[in-house]
């Protein structure tokens, strides 16, 4: 990461992020069941009614380099604006077989003021701070079409999204 203040009143940062996705372990559920007994070996039953753990997907992702860009400007005392993009590449292969590890690549855009206040309350000094924050992250569009086509229970499709969050702050320090 990186920060500067290139004057008082303006502040950039940078930041390099780099995920080690390809480490990542198979979160898919392992189950095991073995069934037995007099009742089901006499039935013929004790074979048929086990379930056999699957081994694990490689889920063949790749590491990443996401990165970060913010800027602030202060152009009043009690007044603080702030802007920041993000990108994070997918670490997903492209789902073709007969999983949907899906992660599209993202874009994230915010946006912010924060207002200093002197104190209302008047017993102590210290300011009344608010923050007010918009952000949107964009999934880019991903594409799937399985190699079983429409023998597939999935199925083709579409993948993308928006995100949005808003968020208020309130801090009064003591």
């Amino acid at each position: 990461a990186l920060s500067v203040y290139i004057s008082q009143s303006y502040f950039v940062s940078f930041d390099a992020v780099w995920t080690r996705w390809s480490k990542t372990p198979d979160p898919s559920l392992n189950v095991r069941l073995d069934a037995g007994g007099v009742l089901l070996d006499g039935l013929g039953l004790a074979d048929r009614l086990d379930v056999g753990g699957s081994s694990p997907v490689d889920l063949q992702f790749k590491n990443t380099w996401s990165i970060r860009l913010g800027f602030e400007q202060k152009p009043l005392d009690w007044l603080t604006a702030r802007a920041g993009y993000g990108y994070e590449p997918s670490p997903s292969p492209h789902p073709i077989g007969a999983y949907n590890y899906l992660d599209p690549t993202s874009h994230r855009l915010a946006l912010g003021i924060g207002i200093t206040l002197e104190n209302p309350l008047a017993s102590h000094r210290q300011a009344v701070h608010f923050d007010l924050a918009y952000a949107t992250t964009i999934l880019a569009e991903e594409t799937v079409e399985k190699e079983a086509g429409g023998a597939d229970p999935v199925g083709n499709y579409k993948a993308d999204g928006v995100i949005h969050v808003l968020a208020l702050t309130l801090r009064h320090d003591i």
